[in-house]
């Protein structure tokens, strides 16, 4: 079984959001440029993050991103259950009931514990270790950057620009209300 699509999209989406400095908020365009998502898509996939309280949305249209919570509070189970909220890696441990074999079949308990599995390690694995790129054993992935999320300089794929000048601020989030700073015409589009 395979995570569905929405959900690999909505873990690229708080991936990115990590990447900015605590507090900061970035246009939901921006965001789905460096996820690599359509902007569509990412716009249905936004809605489903901000209900589960893991995103806020403001600004124009509510198009101005940044997460809800920081990084380090918020585990990966939340984002899968965000989106899947039946995640299992079997039907058979999701709807028992499906099958006339569940009361008496063995299978249906293993799949049972292997999702429990699943989940607890989802649920001990925050977005901030994702974004730092590190393993459950400490380790940095080696092709990861190193440094904080804040050194970094996120780019548009698509228009091969930095998108630093795009990212809004904590303090900027005055300007942003009155619509008046360049990002928050950004955050238009």
């Amino acid at each position: 079984m395979s995570i569905t699509r929405r959900t690999d999209y909505a873990v690229r989406i708080m991936y990115e959001l990590a990447q900015l400095p605590h507090g900061a908020s970035l246009s939901l365009r921006d965001v789905c440029s460096l996820a690599d998502i359509p902007e569509s898509f990412g716009a249905t996939i936004a809605t489903f993050l901000a209900e589960a309280a893991l995103v806020s949305a403001s600004g124009y249209n509510n198009k101005l991103l940044s997460l809800a919570r920081p990084a380090e509070q918020i585990n990966m189970a939340e984002i899968i259950y965000a989106c899947e909220p039946e995640f299992s890696l079997s039907e058979c441990a999701r709807n028992p009931d499906v099958c006339d074999r569940s009361i008496r079949c063995g299978v249906q308990t293993m799949w049972e514990e292997l999702d429990a599995i699943v989940v607890d390690h989802l649920t001990s694995v925050t977005l901030a270790r994702v974004a730092r790129g590190t393993r459950s054993n400490g380790l940095t992935m080696p092709y990861r950057e190193q440094g904080p999320a804040s050194d970094r300089r996120p780019v548009d794929r698509r228009e091969g620009q930095a998108l630093t000048d795009r990212i809004v601020l904590p303090s900027a989030a005055t300007s942003t209300s009155t619509g008046s700073s360049p990002s928050a015409m950004n955050a238009k589009r």
